[in-house]
């Protein structure tokens, strides 16, 4: 089987809120020695707790069920990832030459 080759020229694809999250949660230092199974399932948890309003939020404080609290610091992961999609939008119209289709353009 053929491998792609790597361009690093290509528009990477955005990142989602819950990815920027998961990538906080991992640099906090908390889920060391932890199997990555079961840090998933915290972190997840961790996620659906969060309110629609906590995820937009640019600092916030979480208390975890087995531990103390920690900082989430930096900005809110929703607009991180509206941030990171308007990077993709233009990495896109630069190596594609064309625009981005949106969920909501494609339902009208």
């Amino acid at each position: 089987m053929w491998n792609k080759l790597k361009d690093e020229r290509l528009a990477t694809r955005p990142r989602s809120s819950f990815s920027f999250f998961l990538q906080d949660r991992y640099k906090s230092g908390d889920l060391a020695g932890m199997k990555i199974g079961d840090a998933g399932k915290l972190i997840g948890g961790e996620w659906k707790a969060l309110g629609a309003n906590e995820k937009q939020v640019s600092r916030r404080h979480i208390m975890r069920t087995d531990g103390p609290k920690f900082n989430i610091s930096g900005q809110a992961y929703v607009r991180r990832a509206e941030e990171d999609m308007a990077r993709y939008e233009q990495e896109v119209k630069a190596v594609y030459n064309r625009d981005i289709r949106h969920a909501a353009a494609k339902a009208a």
